[in-house]
């Protein structure tokens, strides 16, 4: 049973495969972008373009990856959030 009172030991969360929504501004290329940063992490699912926003003014894109511990998730997330457009990672 998870006691979840405590931060969960690394060795129970990783590796394992985690699932990512990147929300970018339409009027902003980023596929490419995102694409280049994907390049440094085991892929699972490849980067495939979701829903845009009713206005168009967004776009969704969902990929999933294979991470091995905290501080490759992290430095996932910060490489992600720096590229220009991202406006949000789920």
């Amino acid at each position: 049973m998870i006691d979840f009172s405590k931060p969960a030991d690394e060795k129970d969360v990783y590796p394992a495969v985690h699932n990512f929504r990147v929300i970018t501004d339409a009027a902003i290329a980023t596929e490419a972008a995102i694409l280049e940063a994907l390049e440094a992490y085991e892929v699972v699912s490849p980067l495939a373009r979701g829903r845009t926003s009713s206005g168009g003014k967004y776009l969704v894109f969902e990929v999933s990856l294979r991470l091995s511990s905290r501080a490759e998730h992290i430095a996932f997330d910060s490489a992600i959030r720096a590229l220009e457009g991202v406006r949000i990672l789920l």
